[in-house]
């Protein structure tokens, strides 16, 4: 079977599948500050749900969205 293919078709690449725009983790202790506030605050792009909220209630689809919204400058 072809790669990417399955029973609902070919993958259409989403947030969860699709590969990170940044190159890799970040150095031990850079960014956890900044992780965690992102987290815990409220977010535009969530329509003003927090991404921890949304991670627990949804999945990860919706908060990996938004992040990539945000870094490609999508959310105010």
């Amino acid at each position: 079977m072809d790669q990417g293919a399955g029973a609902a078709g070919p993958s259409r690449g989403t947030a969860v599948d699709r590969p990170r725009a940044h190159p890799g983790p970040c150095p031990p202790g850079v960014g956890e500050a900044a992780a965690r506030t992102w987290l815990e605050s409220t977010n535009a792009y969530l329509d003003g749900a927090r991404p921890l909220d949304v991670l627990q209630r949804s999945g990860p689809a919706p908060v990996l969205e938004a992040l990539d919204a945000q870094a490609w400058g999508g959310a105010a």
